[in-house]
């Protein structure tokens, strides 16, 4: 069947208006993004922030005709001022497998791999880990992921109890079994991102090592090593938890930050762990150390 693809940009006020009608009018998807180059980090607690202008784009089923939908659009939008549609038709396809082509096969550090799954293996001695894009965030394409999974091929997990706080995709949790650990706790609050965890382990056959849960359900378990791959604001409010069930001794590895958070996110830690190191990726940080006996 094939699709007509409708984009318009519109300051944030009216972005929910224009969502609205595209679902009045049997819009297939929504998208949000972003015009311009307009830097959005961190959301405030219960904030869901747009760019200053944001650009909607509709998908939908093609009408018989596009003029006189289209028209038909504008007439329902009722907006403030006078915002231009545009305009495509596409043929329909595999939506997820057509964007899946930008996504390819990345190695982190000398030996972990992350790899679609219609991909061939380049070493097959390596870690490898088969994983395409889906319900929860995670590939190894975002800095902050990427600084972690380096920090875990360059680092032992051999027979390690490893805890992953804000698993998303479980590519974490997937990595630290793959490289030896004993028992992976995978804890996020999105159920999603649960049911992403377990699907991926058990792609990867390290189900049997991982244990997904949600954090509301969790019975904390003392870890070796603590991996948080989250945001500044809850890593600082879960300092204190942290380091209640991170062992004497243990490895505490925290990302999701910008590097200009950094000195308040190792203040927060600093009465209980000792030997930070902290590593850039652009913008992005990652801060690891260990806690105190």
């Amino acid at each position: 069947m094939p699709w007509l693809q409708i984009s318009i940009t519109v300051p944030k006020s009216e972005a929910k208006k224009v969502e609205t009608v595209f679902s009045g009018f049997d819009a297939s998807a929504i998208t949000y993004s972003d015009p311009g180059d307009q830097a959005i980090y961190e959301p405030g607690i219960n904030e869901t922030p747009l760019w200053t202008y944001t650009q909607l784009t509709g998908l939908f089923p093609l009408p018989d005709s596009e003029t006189e939908f289209i028209q038909n659009i504008k007439t329902e939008l009722k907006l403030d001022a006078p915002y231009e549609l545009f305009s495509n038709q596409l043929d329909d396809q595999d939506w997820q497998r057509a964007w899946l082509k930008y996504f390819k096969p990345m190695i982190f550090g000398t030996k972990l791999w992350i790899i679609p799954e219609t991909y061939l293996t380049p070493d097959t001695n390596a870690v490898n880990i088969y994983l395409d894009p889906g319900l929860a965030f995670g590939t190894g394409s975002h800095e902050t992921t990427a600084l972690c999974l380096q920090w875990l091929d360059q680092h032992k997990a051999e027979n390690l109890i490893v805890t992953d706080y804000g698993c998303g995709s479980g590519i974490l949790a997937i990595a630290a079994a793959k490289l030896g650990a004993e028992k992976v706790h995978a804890i996020d609050i999105d159920p999603q991102a649960i049911t992403a965890c377990n699907n991926n382990a058990e792609k990867n056959q390290v189900n049997s090592i991982i244990s997904a849960c949600l954090a509301s359900d969790w019975q904390p378990k003392p870890t070796d090593l603590l991996i948080a791959n989250i945001l500044s604001g809850p890593l600082i409010q879960l300092a204190e938890y942290f380091a209640q069930i991170t062992i004497a001794n243990g490895q505490l590895v925290l990302s999701g930050l910008l590097a200009s958070q950094v000195d308040g996110v190792k203040s927060a830690y600093q009465n209980h762990f000792e030997d930070f190191e902290l590593k850039i990726n652009g913008e992005w940080a990652l801060l690891s150390c260990r806690r105190l006996v």
